[in-house]
């Protein structure tokens, strides 16, 4: 699957180099658009190729959390079946805006995911995938009680499933959500990073051939 996203992504690219040369590279003269043709053809190629890399690794890294996700919730649901919270979950429509019983319940989550000792996971996988997401989610569960004055139990409806009941999946559908955000951020750069010198080639070239078109 992955060879055959790098090979896709290289003839996309080849077939763009090809149209790039016979309708920019055209206007240079004989010894430069020889030179240019090949140049056009091996960054086009290298930044598909890193391209294609990223995407294959960013789709790992997508179908990791998932599952280590259900990972995590068998485990949770295995070791805490005498939890409240694991058994019943949360049902936000009876609470009444209860604060004090809510906050009691959330609290017991943060108790009950495992570390990444019990799952056998490497510290900086375990971080990116559920470190992170934790600490997040406790920012804003913190933001929230703070926020005395406009406290609301519909606050909490981000992390409740569509039955509105916060249960160990939905939360850890939240999380998964937190951890997707997060990988995103950090590829989106990457992205673009692979494509700033691509970017550069064709601009610079293009800007020269506007400049020869005008002058002529």
């Amino acid at each position: 699957m992955v060879f055959l996203r790098i090979l896709s992504y290289i003839v996309i690219s080849i077939i763009l180099g090809i149209l790039y040369n016979k309708f920019i590279i055209k206007y240079f003269t004989n010894n430069k658009r020889k030179i240019l043709c090949i140049i056009t053809l091996v960054i086009f190629i290298l930044s598909s190729i890193s391209l294609s890399i990223a995407v294959s690794i960013k789709k790992y890294i997508s179908s990791t959390i998932v599952n280590y996700s259900n990972k995590i919730e068998k485990f949770v649901i295995e070791n805490n079946s005498n939890n409240g919270f694991v058994v019943n979950g949360i049902d936000l429509k009876n609470l009444n805006n209860n604060i004090i019983q809510l906050s009691n319940s959330i609290y017991e989550i943060k108790t009950i995911i495992p570390t990444h000792e019990q799952l056998n996971l490497n510290k900086s996988i375990y971080d990116m995938i559920i470190g992170f997401p934790v600490n997040e989610l406790m920012n804003q569960l913190n933001n929230i009680f703070g926020n005395t004055v406009d406290f609301s139990i519909e606050k909490f409806s981000i992390f409740a499933n569509n039955n509105n009941f916060i249960t160990v999946s939905s939360i850890l559908q939240y999380l998964n959500t937190l951890a997707n955000k997060h990988v995103n951020n950090i590829f989106r750069w990457i992205f673009i990073i692979l494509l700033v010198p691509a970017v550069i080639y064709i601009l610079i070239t293009t800007i020269i051939v506007i400049v020869k078109i005008i002058r002529n």
